[in-house]
């Protein structure tokens, strides 16, 4: 199923379980020859399980990733410093290990980073590349 050709199956249905957290996938068609592109990955207290995918990689015009409050494992993928459009990155209260990629300091355009932390991440933090960050949340990175 193509989340660009505006599929309802897309939309996250309202629950009375649950918040909504507005889970998305927003997608920009304005590309030559109707090309559609995901721009903004938004799932928040999903489940969400196993490693990002390398699939991902292809991803390069996402704007905005948000997976925050999930049991996403594994090391942070150094191919997330390819996304050099994203704005916006949330990776927090996951269940990631290992050192933070250096490649992440490639995010030139990076405005927010939301919170790596409640994680299993060690070593040093060396991703601010971008001079247009504006907003940084940094709390138990250790964790």
């Amino acid at each position: 199923v193509d989340p660009c050709e505006n599929d309802s199956s897309w939309v996250t249905p309202q629950s009375d379980l649950r918040p909504l957290y507005n889970n998305s996938i927003t997608c920009n068609c304005s590309y030559p020859y109707g090309v559609c592109h995901v721009v903004k990955f938004i799932f928040i207290r999903n489940c969400l399980s196993g490693n990002i995918p390398h699939e991902w990689a292809s991803s390069t015009e996402l704007e905005y990733l948000d997976i925050g409050v999930n049991n996403v494992s594994g090391p942070i993928p150094s191919f997330l410093g390819s996304m050099t459009k994203l704005t916006y990155l949330s990776l927090s209260c996951n269940m990631f290990s290992g050192t933070i990629p250096h490649e992440l300091g490639n995010l030139v355009n990076l405005e927010t980073l939301r919170n790596l932390s409640f994680n299993r991440l060690d070593g040093m933090f060396q991703i601010l590349g971008s001079k247009k960050i504006e907003i940084l949340v940094i709390f138990r990175p250790n964790l």
